[in-house]
């Protein structure tokens, strides 16, 4: 009776044998003595065939199973490479629409942050003038409420002793009624034929004093207010 073991190894011996003469055939067409590599037949991935690869084709000699098409697997696999290439493309499209978005958006801030820090440069100094002194502080002069009548001209000695170019002045009248600055500076009118001029107007103006004079037909300014302070 035959045994399985002697069965193998009958097997075996025809599948050498058959090796060495499809080897020896090999050999006689191509010069090298030696086939094309072929990676589907090298079992182990050794990057050799040899009797190993015999032998393991040996041991599985006569099983069955779903039989796998390594062409399909192939192009299986080289779509989806192809699709993760096309998916990094779109990736990578919309960092860079990213980055441009972002890029334009700093631009318009910093152009933005720059006119704002001009802004404030320019508030900072309107507000370094009126502090300094300026007119949220104490006027450097005070004529308080001085009585002057029509057509009077009325001397100030302030002594600040300031070139008028830098003297900021602010004038207010009474005249009985309500403080105001009714024709400051001075107005003509008209009644008929007959030209009049009124309000109260300022002159002489040096370092060291002022006028001002009210007109003779003025009837709003009984009384007048000189302040003065000095811009630097």
């Amino acid at each position: 009776m035959v045994t399985k073991k002697t069965l193998l190894v009958a097997i075996m011996l025809t599948f050498c044998l058959t090796s060495i003469l499809f080897m020896i055939r090999t050999t006689r067409s191509n010069p090298s003595g030696i086939g094309e590599y072929d990676p589907w037949i090298d079992s182990n991935d050794d990057g050799t065939i040899d009797i190993f690869d015999a032998i393991m084709l040996s041991n599985r000699y006569a099983t069955t199973g779903t039989p796998i098409n390594k062409t399909e697997l192939l192009l299986e696999l080289q779509a989806r490479i192809d699709s993760l290439n096309a998916t990094n493309l779109e990736l990578q499209s919309s960092i860079d629409d990213l980055n441009a978005s972002l890029t334009s958006q700093i631009n318009t801030l910093t152009t933005q942050m720059v006119t704002l820090n001009a802004t404030i440069a320019t508030l900072e100094s309107r507000i370094a003038t009126l502090e300094s002194p300026g007119i949220m502080k104490a006027p450097a002069y005070d004529s308080g409420w001085l009585d002057i009548s029509p057509g009077q001209n009325l001397w100030l000695q302030h002594n600040l002793n300031t070139d008028p170019a830098k003297q900021f002045i602010y004038i207010l009248g009474d005249g009985g009624a309500m403080v105001n600055q009714i024709c400051l500076g001075s107005d003509y009118f008209y009644t008929g034929e007959n030209v009049g001029r009124q309000g109260l107007f300022v002159w002489g103006m040096n370092p060291m004093n002022m006028a001002v004079t009210r007109c003779l037909q003025d009837p709003y300014w009984d009384q007048v207010r000189v302040q003065i302070w000095i811009i630097q």
